[in-house]
Order: C-alpha cells, then sequence, then structure tokens
C-alpha cells in the first residue's frame, strides 16, 4: 500500500509540501485483509504548481476567470499568505466542486487547484492546499 497518501506531500523542488487531512478510522480487521487492520488515507485530488502569467494573482481576476462557468455558493477566504476561493457549480457531467488558492511561502507563489466530483474532495483539496507549508 502506498502510505504516501497519509503522510506529508513533499514538493521539494519547489520547497513547499501538503499535509492532507488526518485519515478516516480504519475499518476492523476482517479475514480479507488477513487478520490486519487496514489504513485507509483520505482522498485528495489538487495540483500545486508554482503561480505564473497565466494564474489570476486577485480574487477579483479569480472571479472573473471563473464567471463563464456560472458559479454558486462562492466562499472566498483571505489568509495570511494569500486566498482561497471555492465554489460549485453543475456542469454536463453533473455537480463539479472547485477549489483555487494562491499562496506566498517561502518567498514562491504557489496555486493550488482542484475540480472534484463530491463535496467532502473539495474540503480534502481546500484542507491540502491551505495546509501548505515550506520543507525543510
Amino acid at each position: 500500500m502506498d502510505t504516501r497518501m497519509l503522510e506529508a506531500l513533499p514538493a521539494p523542488t519547489h520547497g513547499a509540501q501538503a499535509t492532507p487531512p488526518p485519515p478516516a478510522p480504519a475499518p476492523p480487521s476482517s479475514p480479507s485483509t488477513g487478520g490486519r487492520p487496514v489504513r485507509r488515507g483520505v482522498p485528495v485530488f489538487a495540483t500545486v504548481v508554482i503561480a505564473d502569467d497565466a494564474t489570476p494573482a486577485t480574487v477579483d481576476a479569480a472571479q472573473e476567470s471563473n464567471a463563464g462557468y456560472a458559479p454558486q455558493n462562492v466562499v472566498v477566504d483571505a489568509l495570511a499568505d494569500g486566498w482561497a476561493l471555492t465554489w460549485d457549480n453543475r456542469g454536463d457531467m453533473g455537480p463539479n466542486y472547485w477549489v483555487q488558492v494562491r499562496r506566498g511561502i517561502a518567498g514562491a507563489t504557489y496555486w493550488c487547484t482542484s475540480t472534484a466530483t463530491r463535496p467532502e474532495q473539495q474540503r480534502n483539496a481546500l484542507a491540502a492546499c491551505r495546509g501548505l507549508e515550506a520543507s525543510g
């Protein structure tokens, strides 16, 4: 089992790491697991890149860029080192839950984003993006 999903996820070339939310309680052991308890990670779907000219520098610019998606339930959070924007919409394939976070960490500006199909995935991605911190 890949346990990286349960620990900090480093981005060594960029100097930051994300710590996802804690995993859900493990189910009891069962014969199918050889009597061993199973550790389950939290599903986190997020992309973290160094921000560039193609990424919105302000919440207003992000909201303007998102306008074509008909955002609903928009939430803006001011962070000490940036901002977080979450919203949802209804697409051709069903509901979409969006996360966009811009953070300045250790002299670099990070853009952390996610588009998920379930609200809990959005919450987990937001927690991971908000939890970005300098590594080392």
